[in-house]
């Protein structure tokens, strides 16, 4: 159970839902993940993030579109995306 993480900003069912997401495309659980652990270092690359992000969009109810994911490097900025989505006007699908 992943009840160590504490996001840095917004809503912790957005947490959840992406470390849902995460474990159905990776096949495992990612525990005690910290806000500032790099994606590359929880064995998720790119095409991994597109799909834990179509995912966490059905989940949520949310369009995110695929270039707010360049650049991500971090957990922390994976969850910001998805809680910006939630509270941006277009954000909910």
């Amino acid at each position: 159970m992943a009840s160590s993480i504490v996001p840095a900003v917004g809503d912790a069912n957005v947490t959840q839902a992406i470390l849902d997401a995460a474990a159905e495309v990776k096949g495992t659980r990612l525990d005690n993940v910290d806000d500032d652990a790099r994606l590359q270092d929880l064995g998720l690359d790119s095409l991994d993030l597109i799909e834990i992000g179509m995912i966490v969009e059905q989940r949520l109810g949310v369009i995110v579109p695929t270039e707010r994911f360049d650049g991500i490097e971090t957990f922390r900025q994976v969850v910001d995306v998805f809680v910006r989505a939630t509270v941006e006007p277009g954000g909910a699908a």
